[in-house]
């Protein structure tokens, strides 16, 4: 491995333990970009699901962590005896229609609700 003849020099002046930070702080900054490129990488080529899995995006608590913040005063003050029971309203059955009999063609029982209501009936 050749070393360029500008850089030779500086890296004789400088002692072992100087070398050794430098190469240190050189690792870190390239672990770094290598971090920040990956990053990036799945911000543009991920999928939607996968684009925010880095530990700064805010994520929903399941269970795993205890709670850290303190419940709201309002349901502190509700009594447990009232939150035990809850009221269901039910509906209300519908009336099914009438259904027309077997026995009995459709005509005549058109006419027959006709005759009820006192609609008269043209034509046929």
């Amino acid at each position: 491995m050749r070393a360029n003849a500008a850089t030779q020099p500086e890296v004789d002046k400088l002692t072992e333990v100087q070398v050794r930070e430098l190469a240190r702080s050189q690792a870190a900054t390239i672990r770094e970009l290598l971090t920040a490129n990956e990053k990036l990488r799945a911000l543009i080529f991920g999928r939607r699901s996968e684009r925010y899995p880095f530990d700064d995006h805010p994520q929903l608590p399941f269970g795993d962590e205890p709670a850290t913040s303190p419940a709201p005063p309002s349901v502190d003050d509700v009594p447990d005896e009232e939150s035990d029971h809850v009221e269901h309203k039910r509906k209300k059955k519908r009336r099914s229609r009438p259904r027309t009999s077997a026995s009995r063609p459709i005509k005549e029982l058109r006419n027959a609700r006709n005759a009820r209501f006192g609609l008269v009936q043209r034509g046929c």
